[in-house]
């Protein structure tokens, strides 16, 4: 691509950012809610961030939408509670056929259309990525061991968000949920809270809606 100005750097991020130097957009997306140390990993990133100044794009698991993925987890866990053998987990989620994107709030199986929905919208961003995103080629054993398998998941309601900013020196500037909804509903909660703060904005409505992820947009103070 020619693209003289880029770097990549495989770091824990859990240890730290030291000689990284600062940032005017972060975008840390399905990373903090399958750490051990959330809010200790936040608090090194916002230190990557120019104050009032760098934007950082915080993608997390919501605990109202991803409910059923959660018990589901916690019952693998159960069935197979030896970390170091994952595969067993990954064998037994194949063999039942269970799929990530099979479900849903309140339902075991998604819906025929909901599904086919899913795949039009991931076939759209490989177009507009020319099919090099990984992020649009994700495998089906991808998936499953990221709903299910995976070791380390956090899922957070709005009041555990609230509690995850204290102490970081960052400020809710705006969000988004990654639910299917119709907008004109999500208008008409809007114009009864156009005088609270976003923090409060976001426990509301996120008990309307009942989002499987959060995107908060979050800058340092």
């Amino acid at each position: 691509l020619n693209i003289n100005n880029l770097k990549f750097i495989e770091h824990n991020n859990q240890t730290g950012f030291k000689n990284f130097g600062k940032f005017d957009l972060i975008l840390c997306a399905g990373v903090l809610h399958h750490l051990d140390h959330p809010k200790e990993t936040l608090k090194n990133i916002s230190k990557l961030m120019i104050q009032n100044k760098t934007i950082l794009s915080l993608q997390i698991y919501s605990s109202y939408g991803k409910d059923l993925e959660k018990h589901t987890r916690q019952v693998v866990r159960e069935l197979f509670p030896d970390d170091n053998k994952m595969e067993e987990r990954l064998n037994f989620i194949k063999k039942i056929g269970l799929l990530k994107i099979y479900q849903a709030p309140g339902f075991f199986y998604r819906r025929k259309k909901d599904i086919v929905f899913d795949i039009t919208v991931r076939i759209c961003k490989a177009i507009k990525t020319l099919f090099l995103s990984e992020y649009v080629r994700v495998t089906k054993d991808t998936t499953i061991f990221d709903a299910f398998v995976n070791p380390v998941c956090n899922f957070y309601n709005a009041e555990d968000i609230d509690e995850l900013l204290q102490d970081t020196n960052l400020e809710l500037l705006d969000f988004n949920f990654r639910p299917w909804y119709q907008k004109k509903s999500e208008n008409i909660i809007d114009s009864y809270l156009k005088d609270k703060e976003k923090i409060e904005i976001l426990k509301i409505k996120a008990k309307f809606i009942y989002p499987q992820d959060y995107v908060l947009i979050l800058k340092s103070l």
